[in-house]
């Protein structure tokens, strides 16, 4: 809190890291209060013989249906509660990539005259060096493939949500094997993910978060069970889990476990996967490259120096600073906000009194501890998400966490239903506040958005300076199949637009009174008239022939 306090004097509000302050200040510490109130009451929940115990049953068609109902409600939750619009770059990249996987394509190319002004077109997450006319995220493939999939299954939006079943069914699956015999703990484990605001809000978009999630319980379940077929599925799996968008999240989720063979001197199985995870790494390391080649970069040799992971890390440690602690402070709040109000006290219990006789307990509690630390280090800024998406994929480890603080608290007489109920009833709430809050910052994207595909021109020209993050706003699809275009402004007014380009062509203006909604929900000031980027950017396509129209 400390550390928020000051940051937030030095820095001021703006919205490179601001945007972690922005959510703090709007949806974070007001939820946060809710579930302290909610600990504080719960202190009352020890006393007296009368009050009921907890003791859940847990019967396997439940866990399906839960799945199935979770499924449901997050499929169809992209569509009311983030108004069908996919808010960041990040999800707009999924569904790009996935619709170059639909044609078996490994990038898109486009149009001759399109090449030479490609950056009007909004090349912001296009992977670096790749040719002029060509253009793929600098995304690994994985996330996007299973959303392709979702979209042969007639919705590319299915892939989310039945990640997230699989899910719930893995982690009952990891709890069941931890505690065969006691439902108490698998409850506790499933609870803290059933209410997770972060784990419900996230399956509603295409972030790979969801899909890191499911894949590490799938990876945990098959370890657990110990089974030679189990142990031969597991690099399967971590090829895909490392290339659903960045190398570096399911290894860190792996590392403790490799660790956990090393104390239990399971030195085949720890050659097995030393070995795989060596090979799957060069290979997805090896990613941009290959692309790079298939594209027939003029510039090969330099191109894939620039894209190469290597030189990213360079890059991202050279631009460190040290606001980067109070931004994780505000982001490892901002998870403790979205989710159940049971888990972190849980997790804490958990970890101190397992931590020396389970060596479990330490690979489930190393992982997130890890990811921290390294991610302070490379990015402490998420940018936009829904809790902390950094650590989502290891929500799971905490859960199972939980379910072991809470066999600690039980020994200590505090098993109660009410314990349960007074902190899930506190959760719900949250999850509500933070659900709507969600929907109100989506819900001015997805009107302009909206205004614009309905525009009847052959572009749109987007001042896209002018109002936070407006320039999610220019997305075009691989292909630009669909009208009208989208360009930048600031874009567009840096180049020599061709008149190929211009003849016949009808172009609308979203300028700053129509970014207006944004500007209020940031409370940003309005700015007065057309950037100087859109004047200029307007007269250069006025000039090429083309026809603007409001």
């Amino acid at each position: 809190m400390g550390l928020i306090v000051v940051g937030s004097a030095i820095t001021g509000a703006n919205h490179g890291s601001g945007l972690s302050q922005f959510f703090w200040q709007r949806q974070d510490w007001p939820m946060l209060l809710v579930l302290l109130a909610g600990l504080l009451q719960l202190r009352r929940t020890n006393t007296g013989t009368r009050v009921a115990l907890f003791n859940a049953q847990i019967a396997p068609w439940m866990i399906w249906l839960a799945a199935f109902i979770i499924a449901l409600l997050t499929w169809s939750g992209h569509y009311w509660l983030m108004a069908g619009y996919d808010l960041s770059r990040d999800e707009q990249m999924v569904l790009f990539d996935a619709a170059i996987i639909a044609q078996g394509d490994g990038f898109a190319r486009l149009p001759h005259d399109w090449s030479a002004v490609g950056s009007a077109l909004s090349r912001v997450f296009i992977l670096p060096g790749i040719a002029d006319n060509a253009w793929v995220s600098a995304y690994l493939p994985g996330n996007a493939a299973l959303h392709a999939i979702g979209a042969a299954l007639g919705d590319t939006r299915l892939a989310a949500p039945i990640l997230a079943g699989l899910a719930i069914v893995a982690l009952w699956d990891c709890a069941r094997r931890l505690w065969p015999d006691d439902t108490a703990p698998q409850a506790i484990a499933l609870l803290c993910l059933l209410l997770s605001a972060q784990f419900l809000v996230t399956a509603t978009t295409s972030y790979a978060m969801t899909a890191h999630l499911s894949l590490n319980l799938v990876w945990l379940t098959l370890f657990l069970r110990g089974r030679w077929w189990c142990y031969a599925l597991l690099l399967p799996i971590g090829f895909v889990a490392t290339g659903l968008h960045q190398p570096i999240f399911h290894p860190l989720f792996v590392a403790p476990f490799l660790w956990l063979l090393v104390e239990r001197r399971g030195w085949r199985l720890l050659a097995f996967l030393t070995i795989g995870y060596a090979a799957v790494g060069l290979f997805w390391l090896g990613w941009p490259a290959m692309v790079i080649a298939a594209t027939g970069s003029a510039s090969h040799q330099t191109a894939v120096e620039g894209a190469s992971y290597l030189t990213r890390l360079i890059d991202t440690l050279g631009g460190w600073s040290p606001s980067g602690v109070w931004v994780m402070a505000l982001n490892l709040l901002r998870f403790a906000a979205w989710q159940h109000l049971l888990l972190l006290p849980l997790v804490t219990v958990g970890v101190v009194t397992s931590w020396r006789s389970s060596g479990l307990v330490r690979a489930l509690a190393l992982a997130p501890l890890i990811t921290i630390a390294v991610m302070l280090i490379l990015l402490p800024y998420q940018g936009h998400g829904w809790g902390y998406r950094y650590l989502h994929g290891l929500i799971g480890n905490l859960c199972l966490l939980a379910g072991f603080g809470w066999l600690a608290l039980r020994e200590r007489g505090i098993d109660r239903w009410r314990v349960v109920a007074l902190s899930s009833a506190a959760s719900l709430i949250g999850l509500a506040w933070l659900g709507g809050n969600a929907h109100r910052m989506v819900v001015p994207y997805a009107t302009i958005d909206r205004a614009i595909a309905a525009s009847r021109a052959d572009y749109v020209l987007i001042d896209d300076t002018t109002a936070p993050f407006a320039q999610d706003l220019v997305y075009n699809p691989p292909y630009l199949e669909r009208r009208p275009i989208r360009l930048a402004a600031s874009a567009v007014s840096q180049l020599r637009w061709p008149q190929s380009l211009c003849t016949g062509k009808r172009v609308a203006i979203v300028d700053q009174k129509a970014l207006a909604s944004i500007n209020r929900l940031f409370k940003t000031a309005q700015p007065i008239g057309a950037s100087p980027a859109l004047q200029k950017a307007r007269a250069r396509l006025l000039a090429s022939g083309c026809t603007v129209i409001q």
